[in-house]
This record gives structure tokens, C-alpha cells and sequence, in this order.
């Protein structure tokens, strides 16, 4: 596979516990790359995350594993060396004229893109996509000019314990389904997450191997049991608990 070396670290962001870094890579584009700040199962379910969500149909820019080159990281203060690391990061293309959605521009956002945003994210069990009146963590990024949206972050979902309740709290668009759910669309949307589902082998054979040796030891991310209750949910077992 394809690994294009880091080239250049511009700056590094403060949003979020891993604090990406903002790289340009050899194949010219400038991307935030999630290193070693991120633990391998944070890793392994933003490369998965990343994969479902597109297959799914989700807006979500590119994302590609990049190679951070030893003589780069020998370049660098200690501590920028560790978070970044050695061997491969995962890097999230870097889309331009965006910002951060705010609360008063969710009636921007077409119902139907909310509701496949909801959907997919109580599918996943993403709670980290939070928005109020208030202020909150979107993960959203939205071009006002074109009012094209890109849904970004994928490194928290799938995790080990759900808090279902906390989810129709604070999701940013918890309010996108006003009526239950119909035939036509529950299948829709099993179709969506049926085709999710076929890209997960493609995905997962595309991870590094020392990733895959690292989470096989410690047991970060059970692929197994993961995909299991995916499958079970899109043969329609989330329709029973889904409570908008």
C-alpha cells in the first residue's frame, strides 16, 4: 500500500486530547495526522471509523496512513517526537474554507444528511459529536459558501460501554428524527449500513502489522466482537432500541 512520507510538520492543533498534527506529505497535500498521542486503538478506530462512514455515505474527506520518516523525528524536540512517533500515522485530508458548525447553523444542514449523521453515529455508539445552545464538540466542519459538510473524528466510537442516554442528550442532531422511523427508510439505511459492512475486511487487512501486533497483545480493539454487533444491528436489531 501507498504510505507517502511526512515531508513537513506545520503546527499542531489544540482541539482534542490527541491534538493532531498539521503535516504536509510527498504527495503534496497538507493533512492532521493523529500519531502516537493517540493511543493504537484510537488508531485503529479512526482508520475503521473513517472507512464505515464513507461506505456508509457520510460526507468525510480523505484519509490515507502516512509514513513519519526517522530523520524527520530526529528533527524534532522530544516531546513532538513521542506524540508524533515512529512508523505510520493516520492522516485526515486537510479541506478548505471550513469551520467548526455552530448551533445556530444546524437548520443549514438538510434533514436528511442530519439524520444519516444521528444514524450512523448510534450505530458506531460515537458519543463525541456533541452541540447545544451552549457550545459542545461537533466534529463537523461546515463551508458556508458551498454548505458542503464534512463529518471528521472517529477515534472514540465503538468503545466499550455505551451510554445511550447521554447520546439523545447532547448529539448535535438529536432532534433530526421528529416521527419514528419508517419501513422504507429503516431499510435505506440498513442498505447503507450493509455496504459499510463490506468494506470492513478491505479496511482492516490495509492496517499496519505492527498496529494489528500491538492491539492482538493488549486486546485495545476486539475486531471481532465489534463486528459482530454491527452485523447484528444492520440485520435490523437497532431499530430496537432506537429511540429519537
Amino acid at each position: 500500500m501507498n504510505t507517502p512520507p511526512i515531508t513537513q510538520i506545520i503546527r499542531r492543533t489544540d482541539q482534542g486530547a490527541t491534538r493532531p498534527f498539521v503535516c504536509r506529505a510527498a504527495d503534496g497535500y497538507v493533512y492532521y495526522v493523529k500519531g502516537h498521542s493517540a493511543s493504537t486503538g484510537e488508531r485503529i478506530r479512526e482508520w475503521m471509523g473513517t472507512h464505515l462512514a464513507q461506505a456508509f455515505g457520510l460526507p468525510v474527506p480523505p484519509m490515507r496512513l502516512l509514513e513519519v520518516p526517522a530523520p524527520l523525528l530526529k528533527s524534532l524536540d522530544s516531546a513532538t517526537a513521542r506524540d508524533l512517533g515512529k512508523g505510520y500515522a493516520v492522516g485526515s485530508r486537510q479541506v478548505q474554507a471550513v469551520s467548526e458548525l455552530r448551533h445556530d447553523e444546524i437548520p443549514l444542514i438538510p434533514t436528511a444528511t442530519q439524520q444519516a449523521i444521528l444514524l450512523f453515529d448510534y450505530w458506531v455508539q460515537n458519543e463525541d459529536r456533541t452541540l447545544s445552545d451552549l457550545g459542545g464538540n461537533p466534529n463537523l466542519l461546515l463551508n458556508k459558501a458551498t454548505s458542503e459538510l464534512y463529518a471528521i473524528d472517529y477515534n472514540l466510537i465503538l468503545p466499550t460501554a455505551f451510554d445511550a442516554a447521554l447520546f439523545w442528550q447532547t448529539h448535535v442532531f438529536r432532534h433530526a428524527f421528529p416521527q419514528p422511523i419508517g419501513q422504507l427508510q429503516q431499510q435505506a439505511f440498513e442498505q447503507n449500513m450493509q455496504h459499510a459492512l463490506s468494506q470492513w475486511s478491505q479496511a482492516w487487512q490495509q492496517l499496519p502489522d505492527d498496529w494489528l501486533d500491538e492491539n492482538q497483545s493488549t486486546g485495545a480493539f476486539d475486531d471481532a466482537a465489534t463486528l459482530q454487533r454491527l452485523e447484528h444491528d444492520q440485520q435490523g436489531a437497532i431499530w430496537r432500541d432506537f429511540h429519537p
